[in-house]
């Protein structure tokens, strides 16, 4: 059989692609007994000097004869009268009849032939014979020298005189003239009718190769499928095989041509392809395109999915040194062939996209550059490779190795494939429900915007300032930390489309503050490069807009030139060569001209001015301080406490004087601090919406300038005494609206002023501060218990930062100070709720996270961050059911205590400011729009570890009781804490830093434990994973399991080769699991994961879940239930086809992997089997959605080892293939279940399982075949039955009941594979 796609021979086209060798002189004898043979013509042992031609009429023999059959000899064309196949044959019946005539020597046969030969001698002559001859139809025939060689009489005497003729051409050919020459000849035995008495012809013509030059090679290699009859074909194959290891570049491909036109046996051919796949491994890039070319016309798609594999697994399109200029030209060539040939072999695009899903399903790292830049070809012209390439982006780490090593090694191609990966790009940005592959997107297009040109990164700009100016408002933040990037790395490319941007500012006043800040951002940068006139021109006209916006009648114009102007600001302290001190107080003095009468443009100043102080100048710093410090200090006025009644908070007067008490904690003690807040009209006055940010602008400055603030902790609080609230009304809901909304607003900015103070001296080692510090930490915890309990009671509630987005839920939508109101909350009344048949039945809810009473997510965008340094306080120690009295705290002061002695006993945390601490550090993580990093906190596993230790005993030893909820939720907490610690260093790229936090981590967990000082490294990780897992005795609730699964799985990432800490991880999610806990879906599916993807052996431990789970009170499974066990069977079916997916190619050789297949098929066929007992949709679905890729799976990698244990013992192959055919039939069974039941969601999963099913049946049958087993293989019909058994007559059976009856009883006494199929799908 052909070994790729026949190709029909044409007639031969002269090829001129040829490079010059060494001229190397060989001749060849032929038949050497033959006795009228004359000597080899000397026009071809001296080519290059002149020749002396002997005239046509010196043999007159040979052309009287040829004229008397129709065929003329003459100058410049020979001419034809007759048709050349009557010509043919009226010759050979002459020449027959004359040589039988005596004496043979000197008959007019033999005269003829004589003739011939000596007219062929002559080089004119000879040169003339070959030209195609003109027929009085003005149609061209074959040329003489073509019909002569289609008599098998002639034959071997003009072989005589080719063949040599033939190899003293090809030894001597170094111009293109020569191999022209060379051609024609060879074209003159293409097509022949026989080849009879040429016994050697085929040796001759492959010894030729050996010794022509490399020009001669490319074109004798080219012509040999045509010219060398079909049955020497395998002679031909070994020689080229042989040829492949040396061959030079040029040859290459003209083996790989040669190739494709063999017709060798399949398992000639297979040897063929495996040489050409294991030397293209080596060969050098410009001989690729010729190895895609004969590799990819392979149509049979098993064997086209072998060479894929191969390809991806050990392919690199990497240039070997050289020219770069040349290393280009090859990889755009290379491109041009994968276009090519994806686009005339139909089986290509799907079996590689399909190879690259899977790998991408079951473990992505194995997905290679090679598999981008044929998704990116392919993605041009076939949609089928956009899905894998979205799937790819979907994982940054694995887009950063592949493009960074594509823009290292294959730079042309990038530039080929750029339309496609552009566009990619694009449709991610567009559509707000892809945010997961932001981060890839971000990558890709800064990556390509510094590698490419400038015109091609003008079709990246234009991308992103469209999307900036229609995009989705997340699309519009990764638009902008790509340009920020952009601007970072290459700020002279990306100003050629400055005025683009100055086009944006237009539209860009409607975006959120913090797309403003970036954008000004940008454009400052742009408008400061160094030794650039485009910059300083833009300079010129930015600096123009920014004093157009700070001058602005529009208060949200004036923010706008606010943020710009400060952006310039720091762009000029920030770069040395454009540092001018006077230009930054110029800009600074005229923004603050403009912003200090107004509310938000103030607070927008002073929170942007607070992000810069650091890289001000000091003069500019102390001009700013002690303008904005005496402002600051001016706004209070201390008096005595007047008890102001509630009606005069309505007062319209010129000054409102508010009655301030602070009840310290949760005891009710009031505190000795009585002060009194004077509110004026003007904001600068004071503002209670500028105070938080104006105090941290004040803290920032007083740093910087090295001067004294301590007054600032003296100042009152920012809300009226609650007291006055609940005196007179009695409870907060029962208020006023008016007085809602006044309280909500005095609560919010009273909390983040006492955070902003926080933030500020928790550093100081002065004991007086540190007492102050502790007091306003209690403050905030006491103010947010009240303003979360009474949260929805609220009105408005004034955002955080001017800066921030909107919000919807909870208090507050307002971006300013509060001028929106909530619409009026909905009675909470339950409603209905029409019950989903598919939906599990709700689990009852545990309690609310603690967070609900402390810090609800709600509240979040209210709240002003606290300073990474806050979470030092994290080290002091816990107290458990007591609180400080404060009010105690001052009357020792006041008594003359020792302060260093009170301070120690302040310095305690309480279950409500731990848990604040807690979940401030884990909100600031997780925030993406935020800088913290959670390792900067150098000692925080060690203090987490001290909390643990205090935290632990209590709960062991507690009942379970709700005074102890705070506890529960404090640990909780902790556990989240090392979770988010532990993955952030897992998640490092640089080894060192990650192996010494690795280290702090072990070190910290350790740290409270006895345990020996001389510990070797391995055994102080086993005493830290010990210490985590015996925290279990701790957990009453699922949530909680899963958080300490999450610890324990993120330590295990710091050390995932240690055997004890990953055997650790599967016993405690094994221990939970048994747990008769009502567990929802996704907590099932994160234990059920974690015990088998990181046992040792997963089929064992799937044999263990599916053992327990056949069992009518699925054993000792105490989590699972009815209500859950659809997603049991639905994680256990995926993780199983999962896991042969990818383990079942690399098991498919020798003894183990016919066990791992023979394991995994008994496995599926008890998954399978499940569907008797649970019918319910969501079972079913499962069933088809995951079983799919097994069979898929089995097919590819596992169906070839059916011969070999059939082959090897028939009592395992027995139960092996029985249960191979029942599963299969019951698969079927639940196909045409689905039919019947009409249920959508089970039938739009039909048509591909029966696909997969009918696809199995037939890989099966040919490997049979083709190891000579095909008696143990019967195909059949398949009785049509539901799950229920009854049997749907819509098909009529091809083989007798019996059959189907001994099928039915299961019998063990055949060792046939039966394989059942309908009309319609097989199996």
């Amino acid at each position: 059989m052909k070994g790729a796609t026949s190709r029909k021979r044409l007639r031969p086209t002269q090829n001129t692609d040829f490079s010059v060798k060494e001229h190397i002189l060989h001749s060849t004898a032929i038949d050497e007994s033959d006795p009228k043979r004359t000597a080899f013509p000397s026009h071809f042992r001296d080519i290059i000097s002149p020749i002396v031609i002997t005239a046509p009429s010196g043999f007159p023999q040979f052309t009287l004869v040829l004229q008397q059959h129709g065929f003329l000899v003459s100058k410049p064309r020979n001419h034809i009268r007759v048709d050349q196949l009557v010509f043919r044959k009226d010759l050979s019946d002459w020449i027959e009849s004359k040589s039988k005539q005596m004496p043979i020597a000197d008959n007019e046969a033999s005269k003829f032939i004589f003739s011939m030969k000596g007219y062929l001698n002559v080089r004119e002559n000879f040169d003339q014979s070959m030209t195609p001859t003109l027929h009085p139809d003005e149609v061209f025939q074959d040329s003489l020298l073509h019909n002569l060689l289609s008599i098998s009489v002639l034959q071997r005497h003009l072989t005589n005189i080719i063949l040599p003729a033939i190899s003293e051409v090809s030894c001597v050919a170094s111009s293109q003239e020569q191999v022209d020459r060379l051609a024609a000849m060879l074209g003159q035995l293409k097509w022949l009718p026989s080849r009879a008495g040429l016994t050697s012809y085929s040796s001759i013509m492959l010894g030729t190769v050996e010794t022509a030059t490399n020009l001669a090679k490319k074109t004798l290699i080219r012509f040999y499928p045509d010219i060398i009859p079909e049955s020497h074909h395998s002679q031909v194959a070994t020689t080229l095989k042989n040829m492949l290891e040396t061959a030079d570049s040029p040859i290459v491909s003209a083996i790989m041509d040669c190739f494709s036109s063999l017709d060798i046996s399949l398992a000639e051919w297979d040897g063929v392809r495996d040489a050409a796949t294991t030397q293209m491994l080596n060969a050098p890039l410009q001989d690729f395109p010729a190895y895609f070319a004969f590799l990819f016309r392979t149509e049979d798609a098993t064997n086209l999915s072998g060479i894929i594999l191969g390809m991806r697994e050990k392919l690199e399109l990497i240039p070997l040194g050289g020219d770069d200029a040349k290393n280009a030209i090859h990889m755009v060539e290379i491109v041009e062939k994968i276009r090519f040939c994806a686009s005339v072999n139909p089986n290509m695009v799907p079996i590689w996209t399909k190879q690259v899903k899977d790998d991408l399903t079951s473990d992505s790292s194995s997905v290679k550059p090679l598999d981008l830049i044929m998704l990116l070809i392919f993605g041009e012209t076939f949609k089928a490779a956009l899905v894998p390439l979205r799937l790819i982006c979907l994982e940054h780490k694995l887009v950063t190795k592949l493009l960074d090593n594509l823009l290292q090694h294959n730079m042309p191609i990038v530039n080929q494939v750029f339309q496609t990966l552009t566009k990619l790009c694009d449709s991610f940005l567009r559509n707000p429900k892809d945010a997961k592959a932001y981060s890839s997107v971000q990558h890709i297009l800064v990556k390509l915007f510094v590698a490419l040109s400038p015109l091609e990164t003008q079709e990246i700009t234009s991308n992103l300032i469209c999307i900036l100016m229609n995009g989705y408002p997340n699309s519009r933040d990764v638009v902008l930390k790509i340009l920020t990037e952009i601007t970072e790395r290459e700020p002279k490319k990306l100003l050629m489309f400055a005025p683009h941007f100055m086009g944006v500012l237009e539209g860009a006043i409607k975006f959120p503050a913090h797309q403003i800040r970036q954008l000004m951002n940008i454009l400052a940068t742009l408008a400061h490069v160094k030794d650039c006139t485009d910059s300083e021109r833009f300079g010129c006209e930015f600096t123009i807009l920014l004093r157009k916006y700070l001058t602005h009648s529009n208060t949200q114009t004036r923010c706008f030139g606010v943020m710009g102007a400060l952006a310039t600001v720091h762009q000029l302290s920030t770069n040395s060569e454009t540092f001018n001190e006077d230009r930054i107080l110029e800009l600074l003095r005229l923004a603050w001209s403009f912003v200090k009468r107004e509310q938000d443009p103030c607070c927008i100043f002073f929170d942007e001015l607070s992000n810069i102080v650091d890289a001000l100048p000091d003069k500019t710093c102390q001009e700013f301080h002690e303008l904005i410090a005496q402002s600051f200090v001016s706004s209070w006025t201390n008096m005595e406490s007047t008890g102001v009644p509630l009606h005069k908070l309505q007062s319209k007067q010129t000054t409102l004087k508010l009655t301030v008490q602070m009840e310290a904690g949760v005891t009710g003690d009031e505190t000795n601090e009585n002060t009194v807040l004077v509110f004026e009209e003007k904001p600068l006055g004071l503002s209670p919406h500028v105070i938080p940010s104006q105090t941290r602008l004040v803290c920032k400055l007083t740093e910087k300038t090295k001067g004294e603030i301590d007054l600032i902790l003296a100042a009152p609080l920012l809300f009226p005494d609650v007291n006055l609230y609940y005196s007179h009304v009695g409870s907060i809901p029962a208020c006023t609206f008016s007085q809602r909304f006044q309280l909500g607003i005095y609560l919010i900015v009273g909390i983040n002023y006492f955070r902003e103070c926080i933030s500020a001296f928790v550093g100081k080692e002065d004991a007086s501060l540190r007492i102050q510090v502790w007091y306003r930490l209690t403050n905030v915890v006491f103010l947010q218990q009240i303003l979360s309990q009474n949260f929805h009671e609220f009105p408005s509630l004034p955002m955080a930062y001017v800066t921030g987005k909107p919000t919807v839920s909870g208090g507050g939508g307002a971006s300013t100070s509060s001028d929106i109101t909530r619409k009026k909350p909905k009675p909470k009344g339950k409603k209905k709720k029409k019950k989903n048949e598919d939906e599990e039945d709700p689990l009852p809810e545990e309690s609310l996270g603690f967070e609900v009473c402390v810090q609800p997510p709600q509240l979040i965008p209210h709240l002003r961050r606290l300073d990474p340094t806050t979470f030092a306080l994290l080290q002091a120690p816990l107290s458990i059911g007591s609180a400080i009295n404060f009010s105690t705290i001052w009357q020792k002061l006041k008594d003359g205590a020792d302060i260093t002695t009170v301070a120690k006993s302040v310095e305690i945390l309480s279950p409500e400011s731990l848990s604040l601490l807690l979940l401030e550090i884990n909100q600031q993580t997780k925030d993406p729009a935020n800088s913290f990093n959670v390792l900067e906190v150098k000692d925080l596993v060690k203090w987490i570890t001290q909390q643990i230790h205090i935290i632990r005993p209590v709960l062991e030893n507690r009942s379970a009781k709700k005074c102890y909820r705070s506890l529960d939720e404090c640990f909780q907490l902790i556990l989240t804490t090392l979770s988010s610690y532990c993955e952030q260093v897992s998640g490092l790229s640089d080894c060192e830093e990650q192996e010494k936090l690795s280290e702090r981590v072990v070190s910290g967990l350790t740290a409270e434990l006895e345990i020996e000082e001389n510990l070797d490294e391995n055994s102080k990780i086993h005493a830290a994973v010990k210490f985590i897992q015996s925290l279990s005795s701790c957990i009453r609730q699922p949530v909680k399991a899963v958080e300490h699964l999450k610890s324990l799985a993120s330590f295990h990432a710091l050390f995932p080769d240690d055997d004890v800490v990953k055997t650790t991880l599967v016993r405690t999610a094994e221990k939970y699991l048994k747990k008769e806990w009502k567990l929802a879906s996704a907590q099932v599916e994160l234990m059920l994961k974690t015990w088998i993807l990181k046992s040792e052996s997963p089929l064992e431990a799937m044999q263990t879940i599916i053992s327990a789970m056949v069992e009518e009170d699925h054993g000792n499974l105490g989590s699972c239930s009815n209500v859950n066990f659809h997603t049991w069977y639905s994680v256990v079916l995926s993780l199983l086809s999962q896991h042969v997916s990818k383990y079942g190619k690399k098991a498919s050789a020798g003894e183990a992997g016919q066990v791992f297949w023979i394991e995994a098929v008994r496995l599926f066929k008890e998954l399978v089997f499940i569907s008797e007992s649970h019918k319910e949709s969501l079972v079913l679905v499962s069933l088809l959605r995951h079983s799919r890729l097994f069979v898929e799976s089995f097919t590819n990698a596992g169906s070839s080892l059916v011969p070999v244990i059939h082959s090897k013992s028939l009592s395992t192959f027995k139960p092996f293939i029985k249960d191979l055919q029942l599963t299969t039939r019951k698969l079927q069974m639940v196909c045409e279940h689905s039919k019947v039941h009409k249920d959508p969601k089970l039938v739009r999963n039909v048509p591909p399982m029966r696909r997969a099913l009918e696809t199995l049946v037939f890989r099966v049958r040919e490997i049979l075949a083709v190891n000579e087993v095909s008696q143990a293989f019967w195909l059949g019909s398949l009785r049509h039955k539901t799950l229920d058994g009854e049997e749907i007559n819509s098909q009529p059976y091809n083989e007798p009941g019996a059959r189907y009856e001994e099928m039915d009883n299961e019998s063990d006494s055949s060792s046939e594979v039966v394989e059942e199929s309908d009309s319609d799908s097989l199996l």
